[in-house]
């Protein structure tokens, strides 16, 4: 299973307490669940500052 961040999760969460709480804190924040839903292919709901997305390849 692999979480927000697309890392694999499991038994190494209870071996890395800090590491656990540190991913549990970015992956609540706000910014962060948007931004992998970008990654993701969806088109999250936002404050309407975000004009659109682009491939990286497209950018030049």
């Amino acid at each position: 299973m692999r979480g927000a961040l697309g890392v694999p999760q499991g038994g190494r969460r209870a071996a890395y307490p800090k590491q656990a709480a540190l991913r549990r804190r970015i992956e609540s924040d706000p910014d962060v669940r948007y931004a992998q839903a970008i990654e993701d292919g969806e088109k999250p709901a936002g404050s309407g500052a975000c004009l659109g997305h682009i491939p990286l390849a497209e950018s030049d």
